[in-house]
């Protein structure tokens, strides 16, 4: 049975629907938080999803990122496979 991650990330706080969140700030590191106020559960609900949604999109921006990044470092290393054939020449 899958657990409703909602269940522990929407709550209901001093006369308010609230949730928590996660995001992914400019330099890469995670922030948490909570957003407070929400008048009806459907709505904290709604927002809590967005909040989730754009930290997955961040999170594979990030991973597209880090592979591009990869991908041009490992284009760029030079091939150290060559081995000198005993005079001024590589083979």
């Amino acid at each position: 049975m899958e657990k409703d991650v909602t269940t522990a990330s929407v709550y209901f706080r001093h006369e308010s629907w609230n949730h928590r969140y996660a995001k992914i700030n400019d330099n890469g590191q995670k922030e948490y938080g909570s957003i407070t106020g929400f008048k009806t559960l459907e709505d904290a609900r709604e927002s809590f999803w967005k909040y989730l949604n754009e930290y997955k999109k961040r999170l594979r921006e990030l991973e597209k990122q880090r592979e591009s990044l990869l991908e041009k470092n490992d284009e760029s290393t030079p091939d150290t496979s060559l081995e000198m054939n005993g005079s001024d020449t590589y083979e």
